[in-house]
C-alpha cells in the first residue's frame, strides 16, 4: 500500500505539474513567412484574392490533387470562401474564408477544420521598384492541450507556407504585363442616362454616332437640371465580330431618378469586381490593351461577368489623338 501510495502522490505531482506548465504556455500561436516577387502588387495580390488560384500554388492541393473543391460566386474579395474534402486523412475537410479585403495590399482569411477554427491568416503586400513583398501570417487561439500543438505549429505550418510562396512567387513572374497598366477595382453604383446605338466600325462612323448620342443626353441634362457624375461612358452590349458595335452612350448623373423622353433611357453601370485598364492613343488603335486585359483575365482565372464598358476622360475636340485616353472596365467573378 505504502508504494501504491507514493505512486499515486508521484503521478499526482506529475499531473499537477503538467497542468501548470500547460496554464503557463502561450495560448496563442504565431505563423509567418515572407517572400519577395519580381511582380507587380496587382498581380500578386489577384493570386491570394481570386481563391480559385490557389489551386495552382497551395501546397494542401499538392497533398491530396484529387481533394473536392467548391467555391463561392464570386470566389473573389471579401465573402468569397472554398471547401475542401478529401479521404486522405491528412487533408480531411474545412472551409477558408475571406473575411477582409483591402486591394491590392491587404487579405484577412478564417480557416478551419471540420466543425473546428484553425485561426485567422493575414496576407500583407508592399510594392518598392516593380517588386512586391508579401508577408503570410497565421494566428490561432490555443485552449489547454492545443497549446502543446502551438508549441509545434511555426515547425507544422511554416514549411506549407514557404513551399506555396515559392510556387505562387513562380506563378507571378511568368506573367509578363504588357505596356497597360491593370488594376483590380471595387466599382460603385452609378446611375447613367444612355441611348442605345449601333454603328459599323469605321472610325468616323462610331465618332458620329457617338457625339449624337452624348449631345442628346447633355440637351436632356441642362433642360432637366440633371448634373453630371462622371465622364462620357460607352457599354458594349454585343459579342466582338469585327463588322458592328451595339452600345449604350451614357453620361453619368447625379440622380437617381429623372423621367425620361424619346431614345434616352435610365439605366446603370455594372457594379461590383472590376477589371480597369487604361489605353492612351487613337480610339481605333485600343485593340492591343483590350488584348491584354483578357490575357490577364484568363491567367488569373477570372470570369467575366457583365457587359464591359469604356470611359472617356478628355474631349477629342480639343485633344490630340495620341493624347486620347480609353479606361476600359470588365466586370468579373
Amino acid at each position: 500500500m505504502k508504494v501504491l501510495k507514493i505512486i499515486l502522490i508521484i503521478l499526482g505531482a506529475l499531473i499537477g505539474l503538467f497542468i501548470i506548465i500547460t496554464l503557463l504556455l502561450p495560448s496563442k500561436s504565431h505563423v509567418e513567412r515572407t517572400v519577395t516577387i519580381n511582380a507587380p502588387i496587382n498581380v500578386v495580390y489577384n493570386m491570394f484574392a481570386n481563391l480559385k488560384n490557389w489551386e495552382r500554388w497551395d501546397y494542401w492541393q499538392e497533398l491530396d490533387t484529387n481533394q473536392k473543391r467548391e467555391y463561392s460566386k464570386p470566389p473573389v474579395g471579401k465573402g468569397a470562401y472554398y471547401t475542401w474534402s478529401s479521404t486522405n486523412k491528412d487533408v480531411g475537410k474545412g472551409k477558408l474564408t475571406i473575411t477582409e479585403a483591402k486591394s491590392p495590399s491587404y487579405l484577412k482569411m478564417e480557416l478551419g477544420f471540420g466543425d473546428n477554427k484553425m485561426g485567422s491568416g493575414e496576407v500583407f503586400l508592399s510594392e518598392k521598384d516593380g517588386k512586391t513583398t508579401a508577408k503570410w501570417t497565421m494566428d490561432s487561439d490555443l485552449h489547454f492541450l492545443w497549446k502543446w500543438f502551438g508549441l509545434m505549429m511555426d515547425a507544422m505550418v511554416g514549411p506549407f507556407f514557404e513551399k506555396g510562396l515559392d510556387k505562387m512567387k513562380s506563378y507571378c513572374e511568368k506573367y509578363v504585363n504588357g505596356k497597360y497598366t491593370i488594376e483590380f477595382i471595387d466599382t460603385p453604383e452609378q446611375t447613367i442616362l444612355f441611348v442605345k446605338d449601333s454603328s459599323g466600325m469605321k472610325p468616323a462612323e462610331i465618332g458620329a454616332k457617338l457625339g449624337k448620342a452624348y449631345g442628346e443626353i447633355a440637351g436632356f441634362m441642362k433642360k432637366n437640371n440633371v448634373g453630371f457624375a462622371g465622364n462620357p461612358v460607352a457599354i458594349t452590349l454585343n459579342d466582338w465580330d469585327g463588322k458592328s458595335w451595339i452600345f449604350n452612350a451614357g453620361m453619368p448623373v447625379a440622380v437617381k431618378y429623372v423621367k425620361t423622353e424619346g431614345r434616352i433611357q435610365l439605366g446603370g453601370i455594372p457594379s461590383g469586381k472590376t477589371i480597369k485598364s487604361v489605353y492612351t492613343g487613337p480610339y481605333e488603335a485600343s485593340m492591343p490593351a483590350y488584348e491584354e486585359i483578357m490575357k490577364f483575365i484568363t491567367y488569373f482565372k477570372f470570369e467575366i461577368r457583365d457587359k464591359s464598358w469604356e470611359a472617356y476622360p478628355n474631349n477629342p475636340k480639343n485633344t490630340t489623338k495620341d493624347k486620347l485616353i480609353t479606361e476600359i472596365y470588365f466586370p468579373v467573378y
